[in-house]
């Protein structure tokens, strides 16, 4: 018996430090890019920089903009959210699709990950005060105004909260972003165990109260369909169509709650972890440009390069004249800089899978507590145990 509790004990601490404390995603400065590389034969170049949220947390930055931007030049800029158990390695997969548009590209670890100050992170919560912080820099020392967010799960939510506490944010891309965490970890518990709701239910206000207690913060308070309920900051949706731990259904109801007219919301093959198709980055690029009142544009496109042969689609990023990613699945970032620096080119690194994120840790997680071994006798052991 005592071998069953202990096993459900370290089970319980996996899932708890899943939600609140994942691994971070620990990457060398050589994984951010060059200082200076070249997109289509423009220069531009990558500042780091740091801020300090509320909290007294030091945040690791970076913001890419032209080489030769001018001192007064106010161009928009777009913030990357990153996901849970991730960094800002993560936003190097939008530069292609934004610089060349004369838009700005922040990026950033959240409090709690990456190379940044902080124990836990909070699923959306805390982080607004971190997108705040980074906010207040970019208007403040970079005389930059229009600015759009574009986060990917955890990313997202804290983009969709963070609307409601700052109307100037111009617009958003969510990217699987859930409607509650609460709906969330129940979704999860349901899809992985046949556990009557009751025991669930115990089993997560368990879990709700040991966050609370470590973090000081109720996380299961998080619900960012409240928030667009009150918004209308234009936001573009998108989910992944096998995504199992923010299913569709998540990025549906967000879609028909929010309060404004100005919304879209796509659906792309893959799942929660997947890089989002080449198409979809040309469509998020015009959602920006259009929002952001970008002027002009620079680049080529070849729609040789393009799946599907979708028309509409295609005559979209024929105008924004981008040149479309293309990503190595097989190449990690780390790899792929050594390359670069052997031949000496000043290219932008790739992303690799790896840093996509691992949301699903969550999710096993959850699978791990509830189902590994007897279902019933696991949740009616966690309901006993006071951690």
């Amino acid at each position: 018996m005592s071998s069953i509790f202990s096993k459900v004990s370290d089970a319980y601490d996996n899932l708890w430090k899943a939600f609140i404390r994942p691994p971070r995603d620990l990457y060398t400065s050589a994984e951010l890019g060059p200082r200076s590389f070249y997109i289509d034969k423009a220069r531009f170049d990558r500042k780091d920089f740091q801020v300090q949220n509320k909290r007294g947390h030091s945040l690791q930055c970076s913001l890419y903009a032209p080489s030769l931007r001018l001192a007064d030049d106010d161009a928009p800029c777009v913030i990357y959210l990153h996901g849970n158990c991730s960094s800002r390695v993560e936003g190097l997969s939008t530069l292609k699709s934004l610089l060349p548009l004369g838009v700005l590209v922040c990026t950033f670890d959240f409090a709690g990950a990456g190379h940044s100050e902080g124990e836990y992170i909070s699923l959306g919560i805390n982080e607004q005060d971190d997108v705040e912080a980074v906010v207040q820099y970019l208007r403040r020392s970079e005389g930059i105004s229009a600015i759009g967010l574009w986060g990917r799960s955890m990313g997202a939510v804290t983009a969709l909260n963070y609307i409601r506490r700052d109307p100037s944010i111009t617009c958003l891309v969510a990217d699987s972003p859930f409607t509650s965490l609460k709906s969330l970890a129940e979704d999860l518990a349901h899809t992985h165990t046949k556990v009557p709701r009751l025991l669930i239910g115990s089993a997560l206000s368990l879990l709700r109260r040991s966050i609370r207690k470590k973090i000081g913060l109720d996380v299961f308070t998080n619900s960012p369909v409240d928030s667009v309920c009150q918004s209308t900051t234009p936001i573009l949706f998108v989910v992944g169509l096998n995504d199992t731990f923010t299913p569709k259904k998540h990025a549906d109801m967000l879609y028909s709650r929010y309060s404004g007219y100005d919304k879209t919301l796509h659906y792309v093959e893959g799942d929660h972890n997947s890089r989002r198709p080449d198409w979809f980055k040309g469509i998020a690029a015009s959602f920006f440009r259009k929002r952001l009142g970008v002027e002009t544009s620079v680049g080529s496109f070849d729609s040789g390069e393009m799946n599907g042969g979708d028309r509409e689609i295609f005559d979209e990023m024929k105008k924004l004249k981008t040149e479309p990613l293309r990503l190595d699945p097989t190449v990690s970032p780390v790899k792929e800089m050594t390359q670069k620096e052997t031949d000496g080119s000043d290219r932008i690194p790739e992303v690799g899978a790896r840093r996509i994120g691992n949301e699903d840790l969550i999710e096993q997680n959850f699978k791990s507590v509830l189902v590994t071994g007897a279902p019933h006798y696991t949740v009616l052991a966690l309901s006993l145990i006071h951690i």
